[in-house]
């Protein structure tokens, strides 16, 4: 019986493990975004490597009909076929899973076992692997080739999926708060303010508590709210203005009328506050710039609250994997258009209020004026799952 009987995870996670089965079976890695489709450019799969954390680092090699696997300690040879059927199989348990976790059927469970997956959430792969700038949060390493000179290279992946809950790019905390000077208003209005709450539960209500102090204050930003540490640093490693960037960013999400979330609507944003016109859509370019460079660190592994290095994962790339199941990757080696990739698919989001983890959205005196923090937080606004209908690709004996 298989020792993974009772491991119950998300459909994130298990949609991890089906990207490793496709891709051991399909043994292409198509490029492209989710936005426009595949490119007509398709790279062939040498081998795939994994962490397993348990057996430590495991490489599938591919051949035309088999897989060698290769683990620590053991090696074993597996049908091709057998991966594509597997990967069928997940697809269907993932899609009928009940619950935010489960577990899977037992001939499932015994394939994983069989190709050597112990730990089936796996860690994420060294950051220098092999020599390769690929980061610290990939979670497969590709082994490829180019197609016209045979030269081979490594690109590391992090799997991001449709069916799986939106993932955060970059979590909130105090760190992450700017400072919001209210000039105009006194302390009945900073009273009324803070008494405004969407339940009794304790979850302040941050858009009532703004689109009010946007009719009675005059709002300017004065920067980070701490002011000496490392995320200051790290943001002038990425440009010199970018805090001011952001501050003014959250200025238009957080007292904004609509609220806007969408980064790539910002730049155009920003843009419309500039008087003259001439100046707008050079404003509009260097605010694209600056918010797509700060995405491509967050992915890169800059934390706001570690020292960074400035080092980029030039190396790596996400695997989208849609509703449909259809694994697409976008390597961060073609850099614009990463970083366009990554402008369209983040978001601004609401880090908790409760407690003091970010501490944030409360109006407070200081030195005689009335300020507020407020934070950012931003996060993968991926499609929810859709159970789509499927139709299996059918194993081919050319494979």
């Amino acid at each position: 019986m298989p020792t993974l009987e009772f491991r119950r995870m998300n459909r994130g996670e298990w949609g991890d493990l089906f990207a490793l089965l496709w891709l051991c079976y399909d043994g292409k890695l198509a490029l492209g975004d989710p936005l426009n489709g595949i490119t007509s450019k398709m790279l062939p799969i040498d081998a795939v490597i994994r962490n397993d954390g348990d057996e430590g680092l495991v490489s599938y090699h591919l051949w035309p009909d088999e897989v060698e696997i290769m683990g620590h300690r053991r090696r074993v040879v597996v049908s091709r076929y057998r991966f594509g059927e597997e990967a069928f199989r997940l697809q269907d348990e993932i899609r009928e899973g009940k619950g935010r976790s489960f577990t899977l059927s037992l001939p499932l469970l015994g394939f994983l076992e069989e190709i050597l997956v112990d730990n089936p959430k796996g860690n994420s792969l060294p950051w220098d692997l092999d020599g390769l700038k690929i980061g610290e949060k990939s979670d497969l390493l590709i082994e490829t080739h180019e197609p016209n000179d045979g030269k081979r290279k490594g690109i590391g992946l992090s799997i991001k999926s449709e069916f799986a809950g939106e993932a955060t790019l970059q979590n909130g905390s105090q760190t992450t708060n700017f400072l919001y000077r209210l000039d105009g208003i006194g302390e009945e209005e900073a009273k009324y303010v803070n008494s405004l709450y969407r339940n009794d539960g304790g979850d302040i209500d941050l858009n009532a508590r703004c689109n009010f102090l946007r009719e009675h204050a005059h709002i300017s930003c004065e920067g980070l709210a701490n002011p000496m540490g490392v995320f200051r640093e790290n943001l002038k490693l990425i440009a010199e203005d970018e805090e001011k960037i952001f501050g003014q960013i959250l200025l238009l999400h957080y007292f904004g009328k609509e609220h806007q979330s969408r980064l790539s609507v910002m730049p155009a944003l920003l843009g419309s506050t500039i008087a003259d016109p001439g100046l707008r859509k050079e404003t509009e370019l260097k605010v694209k710039q600056k918010i797509a460079a700060y995405l491509f660190a967050s992915f890169s592994g800059m934390v706001p609250t570690k020292s960074w290095s400035g080092e980029r994962a030039i190396d790596a790339g996400y695997l989208h994997i849609g509703a449909d199941f259809q694994p697409i990757a976008n390597l961060a080696a073609e850099q614009e258009r990463f970083q366009d990739y990554l402008l369209l698919v983040t978001r601004l989001e609401h880090a908790s209020s409760r407690g003091t983890r970010a501490d944030y959205g409360y109006v407070f005196n200081r030195n005689g004026c009335y300020h507020i923090c407020l934070n950012l937080q931003i996060r993968f606004a991926g499609e929810r799952f859709k159970p789509n209908p499927f139709h299996a690709p059918q194993p081919n004996s050319s494979d």
